[in-house]
């Protein structure tokens, strides 16, 4: 019906590309682009340094009792932020448990966490990814 109205037109060869292309339209709107920035700054903060990488794969193996890595947002592969967020969902526990384990914990105590990282996964809890 739209194409009778000429409202859009594919100017792309194949569908995927055209896929592609409105995924990475759709993560530019607030809402998604907020929540992916947010989602981006927590795993820069995980990977920051080896001892707050090293903290994450002790407590993921004391949940989970494996060891998961974090899939980052890439603009190559729009399906990157769905893995993204499927990936931080699934160790939102971990994720929420680290500034507790860094304050509490005798054998963190070197281990110095940014204020905001700490903030941001603190308020975690509340955060909704709508995946």
């Amino acid at each position: 019906m739209a194409a009778e109205f000429n409202e859009f037109e594919f100017t792309f060869g194949c569908a995927s590309h055209a896929l592609h292309n409105l995924g990475m339209n759709w993560a530019k709107e607030s809402g998604p682009k907020m929540a992916i920035k947010n989602a981006v700054f927590i795993l820069h903060g995980v990977r920051s340094t080896h001892l707050i990488i090293a903290l994450f794969d002790k407590l993921c193996m004391q949940k989970y009792g494996l060891i998961y890595s974090l899939i980052s947002f890439t603009k190559m592969r729009w399906s990157t932020v769905y893995y993204m967020f499927a990936k931080l969902i699934r160790v939102k526990i971990v994720l929420t448990s680290m500034p507790a384990a860094v304050a509490h914990d005798g054998s963190c105590l070197h281990i110095e966490i940014n204020p905001t990282f700490s903030q941001l996964l603190l308020r975690y809890v509340n955060i909704r990814f709508g995946c």
